[in-house]
C-alpha cells in the first residue's frame, strides 16, 4: 500500500523534447513566458497564448492524468473566481442575460440593481482571467513534468534560490510521502479497533489527537533525518551525480522563449 501511495504522489515526468534540457534553462524559458502571458490584455493574444502553452505541453509528452490539473482543476477554480466578475454588480456594461430582478432596490446599505446580469465587458473579463491561468499553469505544469524535481531545486539554487529554501522543498519533496503513509497507518489502526459507531465528538477528538501524534511522529522523524545527515557531511547544499551543463541548445531554448513572449507582448501592444 505504501508503493502504491508513493506512486500516485510521485511528481509525473514526461518523456519528451523538453526533458533533456539543463534545467535553468526550462525555468528561465517559462518564467519569461509567464510573465509574457501576465502583461497581455487581448482576449485574443491570451487565447493564442492558452493554446501556443497547451501545444508545448502535448508536445512534451503529457497525457491523460497528467494533464488533469490542467483540463479539470484550472476550470473549476477559475471560473468559480472568475465569474463573479462578468455580472454587473462588478462589472457594468451591454447587457447580455439577465439572471434575476430583485424586488427591492436595496440590500442592507448597498443600492442592489434593477437587473443582476452577466454584461459583455464581464464576460471579457472573465474569459482573459480564465485563459491566463490556462497559459500559465499549462508553461508551470510542462516545466515541472519535464524536470526531476532534485535537478529542478538544484536549477534554481544556480539561478539564486537562498539554500535554506532549496532544503525545504528537497525534505518536502522526498518525505511527503512517508508522512502521508504515517497518516494513512494511523487512520487504518484506528478502523481496526473500532467496533461501533461514534459520535462527532469521539471523531473530533480522535482527529485532533491523531493530528498531534503526527506532529509528535514527523518531529522525531526530521530530528533523526538531520542528525543522519549531519553526521554525513551534509552542508545544506544539494548536489547530484551529474553536474548540469548550460550549454548551446539551452541557449536556443531560451532565446526561442524570449522571442516567443516578446512576440506575443508586442502584438497584444500593436492591436
Amino acid at each position: 500500500m505504501g508503493a502504491a501511495l508513493a506512486e500516485q504522489l510521485a511528481p509525473p515526468r514526461a518523456a519528451g523534447w523538453l526533458s533533456g534540457y539543463e534545467a535553468r534553462a526550462k525555468i528561465v524559458a517559462a518564467v519569461m513566458l509567464i510573465v509574457a502571458v501576465s502583461l497581455l490584455h487581448g482576449l485574443i493574444q491570451v487565447a493564442a497564448s492558452a493554446a501556443v502553452a497547451s501545444l508545448i505541453a502535448l508536445s512534451t509528452g503529457l497525457r491523460g492524468r497528467r494533464l488533469a490539473p490542467l483540463w479539470l482543476g484550472v476550470p473549476f477554480f477559475t471560473l468559480a473566481l472568475a465569474l463573479p466578475a462578468a455580472l454587473n454588480l462588478i462589472t457594468p456594461g451591454q447587457t447580455l442575460w439577465v439572471l434575476l430582478t430583485p424586488a427591492a432596490g436595496r440590500l442592507g446599505p448597498w443600492p442592489v440593481p434593477e437587473q443582476i446580469a452577466i454584461t459583455l465587458p464581464g464576460l471579457i473579463v472573465a474569459a482573459r482571467f480564465f485563459l491566463r491561468t490556462i497559459a500559465c499553469v499549462a508553461c508551470a505544469l510542462t516545466l515541472t513534468a519535464s524536470t526531476d524535481p532534485a535537478a529542478l531545486v538544484v536549477g534554481l539554487r544556480r539561478l539564486g534560490l537562498p539554500r535554506v529554501f532549496g532544503m525545504v522543498l528537497t525534505m518536502m519533496q522526498r518525505y511527503l510521502v512517508v508522512v502521508l503513509r504515517a497518516a494513512e497507518n494511523l487512520h487504518l489502526a484506528k478502523l481496526s479497533r473500532t467496533l461501533g459507531p461514534e459520535t462527532v465528538g469521539q471523531g473530533q477528538r480522535w482527529a485532533a489527537s491523531g493530528m498531534g501524534m503526527l506532529l509528535l511522529s514527523s518531529l522525531r522523524l526530521a530530528e533523526g533525518v538531520h542528525r543522519s545527515m549531519v553526521a554525513r557531511g551534509y552542508d545544506g547544499e544539494i548536489r547530484t551525480l551529474c553536474a548540469p551543463r548550460f550549454g548551446r541548445r539551452e541557449l536556443r531554448l531560451v532565446i526561442a522563449s524570449a522571442a516567443l513572449a516578446a512576440t506575443l507582448v508586442l502584438w497584444d501592444r500593436l492591436t
